[in-house]
Order: C-alpha cells, then structure tokens, then sequence
C-alpha cells in the first residue's frame, strides 16, 4: 500500500530476513509471541520452499510471489533463519527480545528442566523457552505458578516483570 512498494523493488518490493528478525525480537519484548511466531513461520516457510526448489540462499524475497530474489549465495542473510528456527525447535534455546537479558540457565542433561534467572528493563517482556517436548511442565516465576503461552510442541512464552525473574521449569 506504500506509494513507493514495486513488484520488481530491491528494497521497496521484497522482504528481507534481517528486518523480519529485527521485528520478530521487537514483538518478543511486546509481549506478542503470537505474532513473532507467525513471522517466524512465514519465513521458515518461504526460505524453506525456494531451497527446496532452487538450492540457492537468496537475499531477499518478493512479496507477491515468495521466491528469492537478490543474489541467490547469500548465506549471511539466512542467518535469521537459523535462529528463528532454533529458537522455536532446539531444545535448550532461550530466546529474549531487546530489553530482557539471560542472566544464568542450567538445564538438565535432557533439556527436561531449566533454572533461569532473566532481567527485563520493563513489565510484559517475554522470553522463549524451548524445551523436550517429549514431557510436561510446570512454569514458576519468583515462586509463583504461571501458564506460559505454548507456541510448539518444546516452545513457551513466558512473560516477565521488570527487574530480576527467576523462572523455574520441572
């Protein structure tokens, strides 16, 4: 709808998975998990189907279409990928946005258990936790019981309060 979008735009037609990532972190301190994983999804998905398709890594990708475009060896772009994918897949994985930082985590040997101590900058901050999914959890936040957002099978949201959070999964 921007009067400068072109089908056949470098930077005003075509969607970049830097950017997408940089959003995606955004939503994350938002509190919209929901969404953050319908980024997430979406482009798993594209880059998933134009690898399948051409075997190339492209920079970008076309918004009325969803094939790559750009320079079709650019690995470097297909970082966000990666850490869209871990983060909602690989048990273990932690994930904040901007204004939260992990301060300390241990885990168990099966990723079945985790101790975290998370500092967010402001009230609604979310983190992510991927965990086994072959188990049910528990979800404490300073000793309080809380029902996480479940996004996958292993994947949760968890909001935070400002300051210090110790969050305990069993």
């Amino acid at each position: 709808r921007a009067p400068y979008f072109s089908h056949k735009g470098y930077w005003n037609g075509s969607v970049w998975m830097p950017h997408q990532w940089i959003l995606w972190k955004a939503l994350i301190d938002r509190g919209n998990t929901d969404l953050a994983f319908e980024i997430a999804s979406k482009s798993l998905n594209v880059w998933k189907n134009e690898v399948e398709a051409t075997y190339c890594c492209f920079e970008n990708f076309m918004c009325h279409n969803g094939r790559g475009s750009g320079y079709h060896h650019f690995s470097g772009l297909s970082c966000p990928i990666s850490l869209f994918f871990e983060s909602y897949y690989t048990p273990g994985k932690i994930t904040t946005g901007w204004s939260s930082v992990i301060e300390d985590a241990v885990w168990n040997n099966e990723k079945s258990a985790v101790s975290v101590t998370a500092n967010a900058v402001k009230d609604g901050v979310s983190i992510l936790v991927c965990m086994n999914s072959a188990k049910d959890y528990t979800f404490t936040v300073n000793g309080n019981p809380v029902t996480p957002v479940r996004l996958t099978d292993g994947a949760y949201s968890i909001t935070l309060r400002k300051g210090k959070n110790k969050v305990e999964i069993n």
